[in-house]
């Protein structure tokens, strides 16, 4: 597995990474003990979600101790600045933090946007100001909100991995310089990883 940067954040992982959504399903000892065979193996990105059941729980003890080891990256469903907030604090104490490498605005259904009445972006903005963020980003299958959000300053946008999204990223990004897009796809082993754009809008790395 090669290093790669991760678009501008800054943020650099190795090429694969793990993703806890099937650990859902498995008890907590099991869970611990793979995520930290993954890491002996190798591994360093690791990503969840407050919606993955208590997965946040199971990276925290896992990781608890070498946290500087791993980029973690999580998500909230939260849709006023009070639900961001506590969302946030919550996966703090689950990860054993004081910080989220990359948090993401999970299956989002608008853009949100500086002074748009939501307090959104304002709640996004200063959680990265205080160092609870790192870097902001989008999960969602939906280029749309993704592209948009790249554009108004989101470092990292988290795309479905295919080959339809994959086009859909290279164009915006050729076309409009947005340069920070990666995506997972987890039932193919064989094309799980990251996807990068350069500042000129060039794939760097799939």
């Amino acid at each position: 597995m090669k290093n790669i940067t991760l678009g501008k954040t800054g943020i650099t992982s190795l090429q694969n990474g793990f993703s806890t959504l099937p650990l859902q399903g498995e008890d907590l000892e099991t869970s611990v003990t793979m995520l930290r065979k993954a890491h002996d193996g190798g591994m360093t990105f690791f990503d969840t979600a407050r919606s993955y059941a208590n997965s946040e729980v199971k990276i925290g003890i896992a990781f608890d101790g070498i946290r500087d080891e791993v980029t973690i990256a999580s998500k909230t469903m939260a849709d006023t600045p009070g639900k961001f907030k506590a969302d946030l604090e919550a996966t703090l104490r689950n990860l054993r933090t004081d910080h989220i490498d990359i948090y993401q605005f999970h299956f989002m259904t608008q853009c949100y946007r500086p002074g748009d009445c939501t307090g959104m972006y304002e709640a996004m903005e200063q959680a990265k100001k205080e160092g609870k963020i790192r870097a902001l980003d989008t999960g969602t299958g939906a280029g749309f909100y993704a592209f948009m959000l790249a554009e108004l300053g989101c470092e990292v946008t988290a795309i479905d991995y295919s080959d339809d999204m994959i086009a859909e990223a290279k164009k915006n990004a050729e076309e409009n310089h947005r340069a920070t897009v990666f995506g997972y796809y987890v039932p193919d082993p064989e094309r799980f990883g990251v996807v990068a754009f350069d500042e000129n809008g060039k794939v760097t790395s799939i």
